[in-house]
């Protein structure tokens, strides 16, 4: 299992390298989009890409929307690693196809937050651990859904209604006690336990 890091700066790559590489994953470096491009056409098994925004020859964002023009990477896991903190900017991006963002500086513990938010497959995270998050991505997306249709139907207010009573920010799996997600549907209708 592979992930592609694509950054201009030498030493950003070996910083990212250092953060992914003792998950298990084997790492493709590349200095530009192009390259990038390259590299995720050729190697069939990038579970991840790490990619930064400005870099010479092709952008970040431009890498992005070429990956989400072609329909066997629709479902690709990118993280963008970038200085861009504009509003307007993330926006763009999200809207090109980025999963999700990681502003510079950051810890490698905001990292592997984000891809397990986003659904990493890494082996060396148990499968309690990648159940518990693949749920609380899934109740992540249905927050922002309906806070978006809140917002855009003139109801800002009524945001805070979206969660559940008894429901807690971060669930933890255990092994002794059996849930269901309730009052949304997962992608899969696998039994999740939490406490």
């Amino acid at each position: 299992m592979y992930a592609l890091i694509i950054d201009d700066s030498r030493a950003m790559r070996r910083i990212l390298a250092k953060i992914v590489q003792p998950l298990g994953f084997e790492i493709i470096e590349a200095e530009n989009g192009q390259e990038g491009l390259d590299q995720l056409f050729s190697n069939d098994d990038v579970e991840l890409v790490l990619v930064d925004w400005n870099m010479p020859v092709m952008n970040g964002l431009e890498f992005v929307k070429a990956v989400r023009a072609d329909n066997q990477y629709a479902t690709q896991k990118i993280i963008m690693v970038t200085t861009e903190t504009e509003p307007s900017q993330m926006a763009r991006a999200l809207m090109a196809g980025v999963d999700e963002f990681v502003m510079k500086p950051f810890t490698s513990e905001i990292l592997m937050d984000k891809m397990k938010l986003i659904g990493v497959a890494s082996p060396l995270w148990s499968s309690a651990e990648s159940k518990n998050h693949s749920l609380r991505a899934c109740v992540i997306r249905l927050s922002r859904s309906r806070k978006t249709d809140a917002v855009a139907a003139g109801r800002p207010d009524a945001t805070d209604r979206f969660t559940p009573p008894g429901w807690k920010p971060f669930l933890h799996v255990k092994e002794d006690q059996t849930s269901h997600c309730w009052r949304f549907r997962c992608r899969s209708p696998t039994r999740f336990r939490v406490d």
